[in-house]
């Protein structure tokens, strides 16, 4: 089962979209029309989306109209569409303008309030990063999408990283370690640089300069130096070596930086900097390998660019939708 969002079944919404593409892509072809009106009489859900994402487009003025005379009528004028028996017109257009436009105020909110923070001492949105100083003097950067807590410990300092990225140089005092917690995982400065980010199920800790000790829960710690990193998996402490990037915190200064790795990890690392979401179809996109330095002001520019030596479409449907797909 998959989950349903505002009313809207995620699986359903991810198939719109792929037909929003498709359909702009190939506008004359008969047979894909034929298949996109079986989608869509499919379900209840499949026409929900359906509307959903193309009066939502149609409200902030970025689904082209180029091809309306075809399908436009399936989300301009639900009335002239064919009804199905599992739900009648008048439903479906009030249900689908409802949904329209909750959306739309949804992603506003959502693009302003990263509810997940909520009593941390710092937090950022989506596509927001913070640079602030703590009261022993260790600098730190707060990537988009993450939350940081003050831990007070007597004669200790520390940090708990619930979620995200977070990059500190710490002002160092052999008489009071500085800490960094996050899912069970300790990393503790022996006087350094480093970056620390928290992800569904791992811990990434790597070291720009100077030195860290990192220690899962019930695992004895491990050293790691300057351009050294690892990967420790949370549930089992399993630490994973690897070797650092070549910048550490890069989107400190509006940068991605990756090397030979899958174009749906380049999505994963850049997704926090989009307000927005980054729908991603097709077996080929995991299959495409992606090297270099991205832009991280404009993520959109940055997924084309990552795209173009791949058989990989990105189109934005709006400028909180993006997909990717690989046909």
């Amino acid at each position: 089962m998959t989950a349903v969002q505002n009313g809207i079944d995620e699986q359903a919404e991810d198939e719109a979209a792929y037909w929003a593409v498709l359909l702009q892509d190939r506008p004359d072809d008969a047979e894909l029309y034929a298949r996109f009106v079986a989608w869509r009489s499919a379900s209840e859900h499949n026409a929900l989306a359906w509307a959903a994402i193309q009066q939502t487009g149609d409200m902030i003025g970025k689904i082209p109209a180029a091809h309306r005379a075809q399908w436009g009528a399936f989300a301009r004028n639900p009335a002239k569409a064919p009804r199905y028996r599992t739900l009648q017109r008048r439903q479906w257009l009030a249900r689908a303008t409802t949904w329209a436009g909750a959306c739309v105020a949804a992603c506003l909110v959502w693009t302003m309030v990263d509810w997940g923070g909520i009593g941390a001492d710092y937090a950022t949105g989506w596509g927001q990063t913070r640079h602030f100083v703590l009261a022993d003097g260790t600098r730190v950067a707060l990537a988009p999408h993450s939350a940081l807590r003050l831990s007070h410990q007597p004669g200790q300092r520390v940090v708990e990283l619930w979620y995200g990225e977070a990059y500190f140089d710490v002002r160092h005092d052999p008489d009071r370690p500085f800490s960094v917690v996050s899912h069970g995982v300790t990393t503790t400065d022996i006087g350094t640089a480093f970056d620390v980010a928290a992800d569904t199920g791992s811990v990434k800790v790597q070291v720009a300069q100077g030195e860290v000790a990192v220690q899962p829960s019930r695992r004895a710690a491990r050293s790691l130096k300057a351009a050294e990193a690892t990967v420790v998996d949370t549930r089992t402490g399993v630490m994973q070596a690897e070797r650092a990037d070549a910048l550490v915190g890069a989107w400190r200064y509006g940068q991605l930086s990756v090397q030979d790795v899958s174009m749906v990890e380049a999505i994963r690392r850049l997704r926090p900097f989009y307000r927005g979401r980054i729908v991603v179809l097709g077996k080929g996109v995991s299959k495409a390998s992606v090297t270099g330095f991205y832009r991280l002001d404009n993520p959109v520019a940055a997924l084309r660019l990552m795209a173009e030596r791949h058989n990989i479409r990105v189109v934005a449907l709006a400028p909180w939708l993006v997909v990717v797909t690989s046909f």
